[in-house]
């Protein structure tokens, strides 16, 4: 094979390898995205266990345990799913390994050959004499000079040659070991795929038992949620409460400005339509900015918890039939958790609910904020708050072993998804 094919070969080579080596360097990233996944899906379950626990210590079975076991589930079957992922990615390096080992035989191959052909090629010409003659029958000095740059470089490449073939042969070893090591960890998360799908296996059994005996607690069930729907309507009246206040001041501070306008012969700059939301001061209309650039970013109502009812509408986890409609989320947390401000604001307003418990509600310009089901507040109407501050402990109801804060989110008088705004 000529030079010039050999110097090709040997781009190639090189050109292969640093392929693979970005494809290895994609995929490592994409395993290590799914550990952290799985990680902190492991630790929202052992969260949960732990809220289940509590739930679990009550004199009574309630809809709490049968919301966490199934939040517990669902958890599980999310792991189960991330596992599988990782075991693909796994696959996926298994093969282009594979792959890459069978590339680099065969270009081990080559590459032996053509060393053979230079050692041989070599041996015949092995002779000072033959070299020198060849030099000293060239036609001129520069025909010379480029015969014996020949032999230096055929040297030199030889030499080149030989370190390749033991580089590849070291790349092939190292290979193999990572293939049997990515086998190896393959295996083992098949197992821990095997363990999970049998704990999954055995909660939906334990969901099946709890389900069967809250359905004898019909009754006891249809009392708790008409109690829950009844503080509901109470927030829902002191928000709509709120907004109208609001609502009333910008109609004002609308009509002050037309009327001065006016007795100054000038053109108002107030629309001639009734206020529809909130007067905001210059300071309020840059808390309002802040507050939407952080949206997806704002902190949780309490330092740790699940959602263990969603926003919107939901079916009732045992009454066939009923369905509930959540203006906010409510998280699951656990005994003596202290409720917190999501962003820097002004208390509008603390309201007593059914059950004698508290509900806060914080103005952030022209968004509110709302913290029900506490069981008592340290803040007052009017109070500053920051980012993060305390303002309360949420209430634990003993029976049920359950701590739950209901959360809300308001733009003017429309109503907020609060997990499209909470920190993921």
């Amino acid at each position: 094979m000529p030079l010039l094919q050999n110097k090709y070969l040997l781009k190639t080579i090189m050109f292969s390898l640093f392929l693979t080596m970005l494809f290895n360097l994609s995929a490592q990233k994409t395993k290590e995205q799914l550990q952290k996944e799985k990680q902190q899906i492991e630790k929202d379950i052992r969260y949960t266990n732990k809220l289940l626990n509590e739930t679990k210590r009550s004199q009574q079975t309630s809809t709490n345990q049968i919301v966490l076991i199934k939040k517990k589930i669902e958890q599980q079957e999310k792991l189960i799913n991330t596992i599988s992922y990782e075991v693909n990615a796994i696959d996926r390096d298994i093969l282009e390994n594979e792959k890459t080992i069978k590339h680099l035989d065969e270009q081990l191959i080559k590459l032996k050959n053509e060393y053979a052909k230079m050692i041989y090629y070599a041996y015949k010409n092995r002779r000072n004499y033959d070299r020198l003659m060849f030099v000293l029958s060239s036609d001129n000095f520069n025909q010379a000079y480029r015969r014996i740059r020949y032999f230096q470089q055929y040297s030199q490449y030889r030499q080149r040659q030989a370190v390749l073939i033991v580089e590849t042969q070291e790349d092939i070893h190292k290979r193999n070991e990572d293939l049997l090591f990515l086998k190896n960890q393959k295996q083992e998360l098949l197992n821990t795929q095997q363990h999970e799908k049998t704990k999954l296996a055995k909660e939906q059994e334990g969901k099946s038992k709890v389900l069967n005996d809250l359905k004898s607690k019909e009754q006891d069930l249809v009392r708790t949620l008409r109690q829950k729907e009844q503080a509901n309507r109470e927030i829902q009246a002191a928000i709509q409460r709120i907004i109208q206040e609001e609502i009333r001041k910008a109609e004002e501070k609308r009509r002050a400005e037309a009327a001065k306008a006016k007795a100054q012969g000038k053109e108002s700059t107030s629309t001639s339509k009734p206020a529809t939301t909130f007067a905001l001061t210059p300071e309020e209309t840059q808390l309002s900015t802040n507050f939407a650039s952080n949206k997806g970013k704002l902190p949780w109502p309490v330092e740790k918890g699940v959602i263990s009812v969603p926003y919107g509408d939901n079916k009732h986890p045992v009454l066939p039939g009923v369905v509930t409609t959540n203006n906010g989320i409510d998280i699951a947390t656990t005994q003596g958790a202290t409720a917190r401000v999501v962003f820097e604001g002004v208390v509008l307003n603390v309201i007593t609910l059914p059950l004698g418990t508290k509900g806060i509600i914080v103005k952030h310009g022209e968004y509110l904020s709302v913290y029900a089901n506490l069981s008592n507040v340290s803040v007052k109407a009017g109070d500053k708050v920051k980012t993060k501050q305390n303002i309360g402990t949420v209430y634990t109801n003993t029976n049920e072993g359950k701590t739950e804060i209901h959360f809300e989110l308001w733009k003017n008088q429309t109503k907020q998804n609060p997990t499209h705004w909470i920190a993921k």
